[in-house]
C-alpha cells in the first residue's frame, strides 16, 4: 500500500474521469486497511500529483472551474474517514510545504518552480471542502504563521534594497513633501505605513540600485506570500471568520472545532481565483516586480498596526497594578477591568490622603465652625 499510495492520488488528478475515479477506489480501500501508513505518504503524494499537472496536464493551477473544486478533492474525500486530528495534521504539513528560505530561492526559470507549487497548493487550499471548524483554523493559523514570520525578513530585505530605507537614516517627511514613486512605475504612488513609534516612514529612493536577479528573487517570495495571504482572506470571508484572528466571530466558531463551518451567501471563488492570477504575473516586468514587493510591505505593516492595536485592547482588560490617580477614583478601577478590594478585605491597600485635603483637627468639633481661610487669595495678596 505505501509503495502504491503516491502513484494512485496522482492519478486521482487525472483529467480522464474513468482513471481519477478508479484510483479514487483504490486509494479509499487501501485507506481504510492501512491508515497509519499511508498518511506519511500524504504530502509526498501531493508533490506527486503537482509534478504530474505540470509535466504531463501543463496546467500548475491547483483547481478547476465551472465550478470551482480542488484538484485534490478526491484525496480530501477519502480523508474524511480518519479523524479530525489526522486531517489536521496534514493540513499543517501541506502548508507546511509553502514555506521556503529566501536564500535558497531557485528564480532561474521562467516561472520559479517554487512559485508554481505554491500556486498549486494555495488554490488547492481555498476550495477544498473543510469538514469541520477546527481544520480551517488549521489552515487559516498556518498560513498566517508562514506569512508574518518568512515575511518579515522578506519585507526588511525589500525596504533596505530595493527601496534604500535604512533605520539609522529615518528621516521624518517634511508636512508639504510628496511620496516618491520609481521612474516607469504606475501612477499609484508607493506609500508606507508609520512604524510603530508612530513617526512617519521615508518614501522610497526613486533609483533603486538592487542588481535584477536580486529583485527577481524578492518579487517571487513577495508573489509566493501575497498569494497564500489570498487564500488565508478568502476563507476567512467564505466561512464568516472576520478579517482579523482577534475577530469575536473567529473566537465563537473556535469554541466548537468539530463543527461543521457553513459558508457565508454572497462569497464567490472567482475573486481569489483572479486575484492569485494577477499575482503570477508579477515577474512579467519591472513596474510589476516594484508592485508586488511594495504590496509585501504594505500588508506587514497593516498587519503589524493591527496587532499592536488588538494587544493594546488586550491589555486594557488585564489585571494591572493602580497608580496614585486610579487608587483616589475607584471607578477608575472598574473602569480597568481590575476589581475593588471592599475595606474589609485582609491585607487591602488602604486610601491614601488626596494632596489637597487638610489634616483632621483634633478635639470636639466647634459648634459654628470658622470659614476656612482662602488659599488662593493669601497667595495673591503676598504677590501684591
Amino acid at each position: 500500500p505505501k509503495e502504491t499510495c503516491v502513484t494512485l492520488i496522482t492519478l486521482e488528478t487525472s483529467e480522464n474521469r474513468r482513471i481519477a475515479e478508479l484510483a479514487f477506489s483504490e486509494h479509499r480501500y487501501s485507506h481504510e486497511k492501512h491508515e497509519t501508513v499511508l498518511e506519511r505518504e500524504y504530502v509526498k503524494a501531493v508533490q506527486s500529483a503537482f509534478a504530474y499537472q505540470r509535466d504531463v496536464v501543463k496546467d500548475t493551477r491547483g483547481a478547476t472551474t465551472n465550478p470551482f473544486q480542488s484538484k485534490l478533492h478526491f484525496m480530501v474525500e477519502v480523508l474524511k474517514i480518519s479523524k479530525m486530528k489526522n486531517r489536521q495534521r496534514f493540513l499543517d504539513k501541506l502548508c507546511g510545504q509553502l514555506d521556503f528560505d529566501l536564500g535558497k530561492l531557485d528564480t532561474a526559470e521562467a516561472t520559479p518552480s517554487h512559485m508554481a507549487f505554491a500556486r498549486f497548493i494555495t488554490e488547492n487550499l481555498a476550495y477544498f471542502e473543510y469538514q469541520t471548524v477546527g481544520e480551517l483554523q488549521t489552515t487559516v493559523n498556518a498560513i498566517e504563521k508562514i506569512v508574518t514570520g518568512t515575511g518579515a525578513p522578506v519585507a526588511q530585505a525589500i525596504e533596505s534594497e530595493v527601496f534604500n530605507v535604512r533605520v539609522d537614516a529615518l528621516q521624518p517627511l517634511a508636512p508639504d513633501s510628496q511620496p516618491v514613486t520609481f521612474p516607469g512605475a504606475l501612477t499609484d504612488s508607493i506609500s508606507m505605513s508609520a512604524p510603530l513609534d508612530g513617526q512617519p516612514t521615508p518614501a522610497p529612493v526613486a533609483a533603486p540600485t538592487v542588481k535584477p536577479d536580486r529583485l527577481r528573487q524578492l518579487t517571487t517570495a513577495s508573489i509566493i506570500l501575497l498569494s497564500m495571504w489570498e487564500t488565508r482572506t478568502y476563507l476567512r470571508r467564505l466561512y464568516g471568520m472576520g478579517t482579523s484572528r482577534h475577530d469575536t466571530k473567529a473566537k465563537a466558531l473556535a469554541k466548537d472545532l468539530n463543527k461543521t463551518p457553513v459558508k457565508v451567501q454572497g462569497v464567490h471563488g472567482d475573486k481569489v481565483w483572479d486575484e492569485i492570477e494577477s499575482h503570477m504575473n508579477g515577474l512579467q516586468d519591472q513596474e510589476r516586480m516594484f508592485q508586488k514587493c511594495t504590496g509585501l510591505v504594505e500588508l506587514l505593516n497593516v498587519d503589524k498596526e493591527f496587532k499592536v492595536a488588538d494587544d493594546g485592547e488586550q491589555m486594557d482588560l488585564e489585571p494591572t497594578t493602580p497608580s496614585a490617580d486610579e487608587e483616589e477614583d475607584g471607578d477608575t478601577m472598574v473602569d480597568r477591568g481590575r476589581k475593588r478590594k471592599g475595606g474589609h478585605t485582609p491585607g487591602g491597600r488602604k486610601k491614601r490622603a488626596r494632596s489637597s485635603s487638610q489634616p483632621r483637627k483634633r478635639g470636639r468639633p466647634r459648634k459654628n465652625p470658622e470659614p476656612e481661610p482662602d488659599m488662593d487669595a493669601d497667595l495673591d495678596g503676598e504677590w501684591i
